[in-house]
């Protein structure tokens, strides 16, 4: 009997079948622009050739989910660069300003006539000449230099107004050669020093109104005719000893 079994044991044991292994899942790679599957094998080189044909941008063997930058042409660097460039100061008023001068040299010193007709067409010459060097080669050292210019230009007319009053101080004669650029120093200081002018004018009417209140807290004040000397020169006044009494003696 136990023979029997043995042999039924052994016999199914030899028509049992090895399981079969489960199918790989094939990988897999997604087109980020139209959601297109690409299966194994070569499934990275498969969508790299997709998105070049089919889309134009540039393939990837390890592709991402994030959407490619836009190709940057020189049309779009260009533009950046003009963007991120500092917009051209005019230089029209700073060239008539120089032309104003060589036209009061020259009407000086040259041809009186000749120096009057540059100094009368001084602003649209310089307008035109800044039309004319706009963009151009010699351009980009002038921008330069206007813009250094324009940091010191407060700084001219304090300057030169006390150097021309000192030269007319020792020469009198050269009063119609630089008549012109003292004026136009004088205005300029005048105009800086206005938002100056207005502060002291105001501390002015703040002070007499703070006096005429003392004058009516003061007797001594109210007859005063400098109250602000009559204060200082209190305080360098001997001390007024105090006066004594009878009961004190």
């Amino acid at each position: 009997m136990t023979d029997v079994l043995d042999d039924v044991e052994e016999l199914l044991s030899t028509q049992e079948t090895a399981p079969i292994p489960a199918a790989p899942v094939p990988k897999s790679a997604t087109c980020p622009e139209c959601g297109q599957v690409f299966l194994s094998p070569f499934e990275n080189v498969k969508l790299g050739n997709h998105r070049r044909h089919a889309h134009d941008v540039a393939g990837t063997l390890k592709p991402s989910g994030k959407k490619p930058a836009p190709k940057k042409t020189a049309a779009t660097g260009t533009a950046t660069s003009r963007a991120r460039s500092a917009p051209r100061k005019p230089l029209g008023e700073s060239l008539a300003k120089i032309f104003l001068q060589a036209g009061r040299l020259i009407n000086t010193v040259v041809d009186p006539p000749t120096g009057a007709a540059i100094m009368f067409e001084a602003g649209a010459l310089g307008a035109a000449v800044d039309a004319a060097i706009a963009g151009t080669i010699i351009d980009r050292p002038l921008q330069k230099g206007a813009g250094i210019a324009e940091k010191f230009e407060p700084l001219v007319p304090l300057v030169t107004m006390p150097a021309m009053i000192f030269m007319l101080s020792k020469n009198p004669n050269m009063q119609p050669m630089i008549e012109g650029e003292l004026r136009e120093a004088l205005e300029d200081v005048l105009v800086q020093s206005l938002p100056l002018l207005r502060k002291r004018a105001a501390r002015t009417r703040a002070t007499v109104d703070a006096l005429a209140e003392l004058q009516q807290l003061s007797p001594e004040l109210a007859q005063s005719d400098d109250p602000i000397r009559d204060i200082l020169d209190s305080f360098f006044a001997p001390p007024v000893p105090e006066p004594v009494s009878d009961a004190d003696q």
